[in-house]
């Protein structure tokens, strides 16, 4: 194998190599950023339904009063 032919199938190999890990990366990313909103709204919920029935105990609910 020539030397040329060598340098050609190392810079490929390293392009390769590159776009993978580039990938890998990506996926991470993507995968970290899709946690990280389910778990914002997940939290918006809980506030949400905890202020709700706040609401409702302070103000909807029916008082007895003896």
């Amino acid at each position: 194998m020539s030397k040329r032919k060598k340098e050609r199938l190392v810079i490929i190999f390293f392009v390769l190599l590159v776009s993978f890990f580039a990938n890998r990366a990506l996926f991470a990313a993507v995968l970290i950023e899709n946690t990280l909103l389910v778990l914002f709204f997940a939290f918006a919920l809980f506030i949400l339904f905890k202020g709700l029935h706040t609401f409702y105990a302070v103000f909807i609910k029916p008082r007895h009063s003896k």
